[in-house]
């Protein structure tokens, strides 16, 4: 199996040295991890889209412009590989998506809240229950274990300076 280095997550993406594809069986070994990775992926977006219930009361409930489960920015961040942000598919999702929004504008609101995993494509934390976040920068994570992390926790570095 391919083992995201991010993330520790089986996945179907990884590099492989081509010295591991020269040794005998290594082309039937990589293909075989290739296909286990596919049914992990697969496994966890399944995952993402049943745990997306649970948190649908919070976002329907929520007083901030955007809130999203862990699925949503999984979606969203899937845009941020090099390939759709060079073909216009990124300004384009989102345009649909988080109308009013940029892509770098809710990068910077989700780095802040700490919970993209970065890789290519980057991936949201798999903790986060649910991100609640607006236009002023202010953000509220929900995550699966109980805790509530807010932006106006997080010190910046200009803060009391």
């Amino acid at each position: 199996m391919l083992i995201d280095p991010t993330d520790g997550e089986p996945t179907a993406s990884s590099l492989v040295p081509a010295s591991e594809l020269r040794k005998p069986g290594g082309i039937e070994r990589f293909l075989e991890a290739l296909e286990e990775g596919r049914r992990a992926d697969a496994e966890r977006d399944l995952r993402d889209e049943v745990d997306s219930a649970v948190w649908q009361e919070s976002i329907a409930a929520s007083s901030y412009e955007q809130a999203r489960a862990r699925v949503d920015i999984n979606r969203l961040l899937h845009y941020g590989h090099p390939i759709p942000v060079g073909r216009g598919y990124t300004f384009a999702y989102v345009a649909e998506n988080y109308p009013g929004w940029t892509w770098n504008e809710l990068l910077d609101v989700l780095e802040d809240a700490r919970v993209v995993v970065h890789g290519v494509p980057p991936r949201c934390h798999p903790g986060v229950g649910a991100v609640h976040f607006s236009h002023d920068g202010s953000w509220l994570v929900e995550w699966e274990d109980g805790r509530v992390t807010r932006s106006t926790d997080v010190r910046t570095d200009t803060e009391g300076a």
